[in-house]
């Protein structure tokens, strides 16, 4: 058995993000346009869901822009209730630094987290407003929050936990991967 922390390669044909985009962390489906830009991961289309039909989540958006990363988790009709989908949404940070983002399933994210290092050294709370969960789970982070500065990579993936047992993880091998952008990050994806 291989530890998720273990995943040596970024996820395999998942594509680049390749513009900024500053999405209201809503939780809602606000609009088409607020998430344009966006690496897109459907899970289905990946094989994750092969002979599996109780996985609760369909899509899993990322993207960024100079001060922040943005996940969204959009999730199957049905699995909205803590009951089914499990009690926490975690954000396995694997690079530059390990870190952890706990966020509580439920009507509320009070309670959710930072936390640092492999044995919980440090663990504060999120600011306030960077996660929500309504329709959809979105979130927004900051590169300083996450320890990232322009030009580092930093991998990722998720995980549903529930009573602190994994019950799924995304992407299924490997791991999610952007590189921080820098002043410059707009000019060079238009150069050919």
């Amino acid at each position: 058995m291989v530890s998720i922390l273990e995943s040596a390669r970024r996820a395999p044909g998942v594509a680049e993000v390749s513009s900024f985009i500053t999405p209201k962390i809503d939780g809602l489906v606000t609009n088409y346009f607020e998430w344009l830009g966006a690496t897109a991961y459907e899970i289905h289309r990946r094989g994750e869901t092969m002979h599996r039909t109780d996985v609760p989540v369909s899509m899993i958006y990322y993207g960024m822009n100079l001060d922040s990363l943005f996940l969204r988790v959009d999730f199957r009709v049905g699995y909205h209730d803590p009951g089914l989908i499990g009690d926490a949404v975690i954000v396995h940070f694997l690079k530059p630094h390990f870190k952890r983002l706990v966020i509580p399933m439920g009507t509320t994210t009070a309670g959710a987290r930072i936390v640092e290092g492999e044995h919980e050294e440090t663990v504060r709370a999120m600011p306030a407003g960077s996660v929500v969960i309504e329709e959809i789970l979105e979130l927004g982070i900051s590169w300083r929050d996450i320890g990232a500065e322009a030009d580092d990579r930093v991998q990722f993936m998720l995980s549903l936990e529930k009573g602190g047992r994994s019950l799924s993880v995304w992407p299924m091998t490997g791991f999610f991967e952007v590189t921080v952008p820098g002043p410059d990050f707009e000019q060079r994806m238009w150069k050919v």
